[in-house]
């Protein structure tokens, strides 16, 4: 018995198919498509962050957590003084500039960008590079749960 149009078709999408499966299984192509992915998210990250990127220096964007991101200032200090940036007069009429735990004034999102670009770029700056590192966690995360669409 002859097989039918739907049945031939069938089979011929299953065994190109298992060709794409076994060639993005080699190890190289796997590390070209995870580049490409993580390409993806750094245009995406741009894209989204694309109002931080511009190249106004000293434009502060709108909102309250410029005014409590003192402690970013730490790395111009640095450049400036030395030593002396390790004494912060803006809070309680002094302080160690490591007193506060919580900071994230070295943090490699923080710090890089600050004494490459200064402090008030770096406010933009790191907010990309933030949706970057999100959107990397978010794909590693999909690639440990094995949730891409050409492992099935």
């Amino acid at each position: 018995m002859p097989l039918s149009h739907e049945k031939l078709h069938t089979r011929d999408i299953r065994a190109r198919w298992s060709t794409l499966r076994s060639y993005a299984s080699r190890p190289a192509v796997r590390i070209a498509l995870h580049l490409v992915e993580i390409a993806l998210i750094a245009i995406w990250a741009a894209y989204v962050g694309r109002d931080f990127l511009e190249t106004t220096h000293l434009q502060i964007n709108s909102g309250g957590d410029n005014v409590s991101a003192y402690g970013r200032f730490f790395w111009d200090r640095l450049k400036d003084c030395g030593t002396c940036a390790l004494w912060s007069g803006q809070v309680n009429g002094g302080a160690p500039a490591y007193i506060d735990s919580n900071s994230d004034v070295f943090h490699p999102a923080v710090a890089i960008p600050a004494l490459l670009v200064g402090t008030l770029a770096s406010f933009k700056l790191t907010i990309v590079i933030c949706l970057f590192m999100g959107g990397l966690a978010c794909w590693w995360l999909a690639l440990e749960l094995r949730t891409g669409w050409w492992l099935e």
